[in-house]
């Protein structure tokens, strides 16, 4: 599952609600080993908001055009832990032919010898150039920071 808010520190102070998103994963590998690395696959077409009509609108030809993009990916470029269970990463998220850098960090918990839970957070910065095309609302949603929450279950 990864959650994506939008929200700033205006929207917190009023009590205004956070727009929240969710989408599927579909596939993913974690790497321990000598060369730790994480890669997602997640379902554009998965869109979840706490906003009624909002998903269809953010998953159709003028936000993800999930039927031509049916997928988002992310691969780690760098993962490293540190402490006994603190997770740092950086990684590539590729939406619409596009790859953008994203930074998580967060924890590694170990529920058996062969399940571990990955929890982490980041931002993801918004574009420098604003897109040329799409919906009004992926518009303003694509100006502003993403904060981005990953919770994943990894058995072996």
């Amino acid at each position: 599952m990864v959650v994506l808010d939008i929200g700033g520190t205006l929207a917190g102070f009023l009590r205004v609600p956070v727009l929240r998103g969710r989408f599927a994963a579909t596939a993913g590998r974690l790497s321990l080993g000598e060369e730790p690395a994480l890669e997602l696959e997640l379902d554009a077409g998965s869109l979840r908001t706490n906003v009624p009509g909002l998903a269809r609108a953010l998953t159709n030809e003028g936000g993800l055009c999930a039927s031509a993009f049916p997928a988002l990916h992310f691969s780690s470029t760098w993962l490293e832990l540190t402490g006994a269970r603190d997770v740092e990463l950086v990684g590539r998220l590729d939406v619409l032919g596009v790859s953008r850098e994203l930074r998580l960090s967060g924890k590694l918990t170990y529920a058996d010898e062969l399940a571990v839970t990955l929890w982490l957070k980041g931002v993801l910065p918004p574009p420098r150039r604003r897109p040329a095309r799409g919906y009004w609302i992926a518009q303003v949603i694509g100006d502003r920071p993403l904060h981005v929450e990953l919770a994943a279950e990894f058995v072996q």
